[in-house]
């Protein structure tokens, strides 16, 4: 069963220092409707419980139903997720077969890629071809990837992602657009009118400091801001994305060291509250 249109998406950014089933205990008091988990995530509750099934179960208890799970750049042509090092390794590094047992079992609809942010970039075609044989295979499992658009990244523009999703034609392929990253690549609200309504597949509402903080990387994992609490034009995209109808599934992504000092619950409630808040200012409170 899908996401509902308009569902309330907790990202798993959101209590990244909490484990998997802590953030599910907060779900549901907090307001939202499903959640996210990284790889990691579900690779540390597997090896906890035992299996996938009883992950299941345990979510199942508390209401929690994972829509996505995030991210994966082994996709993209000449990328070795074992190759990765620093900070991040750890969530990078995900195998296809992994990752889409993971969301298999979990019953999630979406798998996140990425594109990586270091070596030179691939020749499209071979992009493209590389795209598309991933989305067959996730097709075949009932399970729709979606692109993130990331600044620095081999694919950090709203234009190229829009040219990969023409040249695949799948129509199991779609973007999550995140505002936050958008705008640090250097995009702005107009650059969503060209994304076909229905391959925007989730919204991550995510604010920020017109400058960041440092550098990119230390501000998008310790300084993004809840919506509506930034300087970056989060309203204007969303206003761009409802005008072209109905709103898929939406939430904050947002790893910021305030949230990291709160209770789980409180943390998670910050951020539904400042989500639904900002889409009830652009939408004039529709779905």
């Amino acid at each position: 069963m899908g996401t509902s249109e308009g569902a309330l998406v907790m990202w798993g950014a959101c209590l990244h220092n909490h484990d998997l089933l802590t953030r599910a205990e907060c779900l549901r008091p907090a307001g939202f409707d499903a959640m996210t988990a990284f790889v990691t995530d579900v690779a540390e509750a597997e090896a906890h419980w035992g299996s996938l099934a009883a992950v299941h179960r345990e979510l199942t208890a508390r209401e929690a139903r994972v829509n996505c799970v995030d991210v994966y750049l082994g996709w993209y042509p000449g990328h070795d997720p074992e190759a990765v090092a620093g900070a991040a390794a750890e969530l990078l590094r995900a195998s296809e077969s992994d990752l889409l047992r993971y969301a298999s079992e979990l019953g999630a609809e979406f798998v996140s890629l990425g594109a990586p942010f270091w070596g030179e970039p691939a020749p499209l075609a071979r992009v493209v071809d590389a795209l598309g044989s991933f989305t067959d295979r996730a097709a075949a499992l009932g399970i729709r990837p979606h692109l993130e658009i990331s600044n620095g990244s081999h694919v950090s523009t709203v234009a190229l992602a829009v040219e990969l999703l023409a040249a695949v034609g799948r129509p199991t392929l779609g973007l999550v657009l995140d505002t936050y990253n958008i705008s640090r690549a250097g995009g702005v609200p107009a650059d969503v009118d060209a994304v076909p309504h229905e391959r925007i597949f989730q919204i991550q509402l995510v604010d920020g400091a017109t400058e960041p903080v440092r550098d990119r990387f230390y501000d998008s994992l310790h300084h993004r801001e809840l919506p509506g609490e930034g300087e970056l034009p989060v309203e204007d995209f969303l206003r761009r994305i409802a005008a072209k109808g109905p709103l898929p599934p939406i939430g904050p992504e947002i790893f910021n060291d305030r949230l990291v000092a709160m209770p789980p619950l409180e943390a998670a409630t910050a951020c539904a509250d400042a989500t639904r808040a900002m889409v009830r200012h652009a939408t004039g409170g529709r779905p």
